[in-house]
């Protein structure tokens, strides 16, 4: 399991290091359909009515009530405005023209494809320095938090968190050199480079990734070769190929929008900080040990002590 986890974090750190400087948006705030400078409840009801056919936006409101930049107005969107309408999630002054913009903006949330693991969901968040990423695998269901040189592990289901400091991977021994390497591949890839703008591609062409079709734009550098794939507005995949022509694999998109999770920002006040990473490991995990010695009253004890420390 270790394997296939430190495969498919090693994708998505390379991908999130790749993010360059902010890219110009558009001059409308996502979700806004109502043009009154927010995004409200209201604005969530006037996409939701678009998505079903009641009413017809305007190109600017249709271009406003695109949340996740597929180049559809659905239900989803409306969902996204609302979760932005009540502070679960946060959107952006601008619009972007498509899902690789956000990407090279340095402040997305996306959602990989799970690559061929069965039962496998990876999402994260991105704002500069701040990365979250959320992964289920096998079974290995939690969070993590990167700031700088900074590392947190969190758990969602029960809002603690805990770091991985050097004290924990010395106590972690083996496991605890998973940790580092994380940290060392961040520092691999921080200068693989901010991404170029589609308009610079040497070459696009049609070309077929995993059974289809997608316009890839080509980008040539030292190191090798940057394919970008497109379908319509939505970003599919980044791929590399190496000087020698053999290509690295790629990393799949399902989703990627400007909406990200406000629990990139305020997890420290809304979590319990558990400074004993055994008793995180417990409070997480307990129920995935299946030994029958870790019961729900023994996870509420050490919330509570540590909620009253």
């Amino acid at each position: 399991m270790k394997k296939n986890l430190k495969k498919l974090l090693s994708l998505c750190l390379s991908l999130l290091l790749m993010a360059g400087t902010l890219t110009p948006a558009l001059a409308l705030i996502l979700g806004d359909v109502t043009n009154d400078n927010g995004v409200t409840a209201e604005d969530a009801r006037g996409i939701l009515r678009a998505a079903v056919g009641l009413d017809v936006l305007s190109e600017e409101e249709t271009a406003a009530a695109d949340m996740d930049n597929d180049g559809a107005v659905t239900a989803a969107d409306a969902r996204l405005a609302l979760r932005v309408a009540v502070g679960l999630n946060q959107t952006v002054d601008g619009i972007y023209p498509n899902q690789y913009e956000i990407l090279r903006s340095g402040r997305f949330y996306a959602e990989l494809d799970n690559g061929g693991y069965d039962g496998a969901s990876m999402s994260f968040v991105c704002v500069g320095n701040r990365k979250l990423f959320d992964f289920n695998l096998e079974g290995l269901n939690s969070s993590i938090y990167t700031d700088g040189d900074s590392l947190l592990f969190l758990d969602q289901k029960h809002a603690v968190y805990s770091e991985i400091d050097a004290e924990t991977k010395e106590f972690l021994g083996e496991d605890g050199d998973f940790f580092g390497e994380m940290m060392d591949m961040i520092s691999q890839f921080s200068d693989f480079g901010e991404l170029p703008p589609l308009s610079e591609a040497v070459s696009s062409q049609t070309e077929t990734l995993d059974g289809k079709e997608y316009t890839s734009y080509w980008f040539m550098g030292a190191d090798g070769t940057l394919k970008v794939y497109m379908d319509g507005v939505k970003l599919k995949a980044l791929q590399r190929v190496n000087k020698q022509g053999r290509p690295g694999e790629a990393v799949m998109f399902s989703a990627v929008s400007a909406v990200i999770p406000t629990l990139i920002f305020s997890f420290r006040d809304a979590y319990t900080f558990l400074p004993d990473f055994m008793s995180f490991m417990i409070v997480a995990f307990g129920e995935m040990l299946g030994t029958g010695e870790i019961s729900e009253e023994d996870i509420q004890a050490i919330l509570e002590e540590a909620r009253n420390a």
